[in-house]
């Protein structure tokens, strides 16, 4: 479903669009390659946080998507109980 919004719309509109009611955000510079193990292909990654120089690596391409969801989960969980708190007061 994203990966059609966003075709039906160009770069800086989805851009302007998706960031108006923005809470939080996370950028990563996402590098994949292959790398040839006992006679067949894998894919591993890298992510470098944008803005700094810390470079992580993953030789599983599954533990760097969890490693994203990690992250976002961490602010969304952080942000959900700020607002909970609010609706206490």
């Amino acid at each position: 479903m994203f990966t059609e919004r966003f075709t039906e719309v160009s770069r800086g509109d989805w851009i302007m669009g998706s960031m108006k009611n923005e809470a939080a955000y996370l950028s990563y510079l996402l590098r994949v390659w292959q790398v040839e193990e006992n006679g067949r292909y894998v894919w591993h990654g890298s992510l470098e946080k944008t803005g700094g120089r810390r470079e992580l690596y993953f030789i599983d391409p599954d533990d760097l998507f969890a490693f994203l969801h990690t992250q976002m989960q961490k602010i969304e969980d952080s942000q959900n109980d700020a607002l909970q708190g609010r609706e206490g007061v």
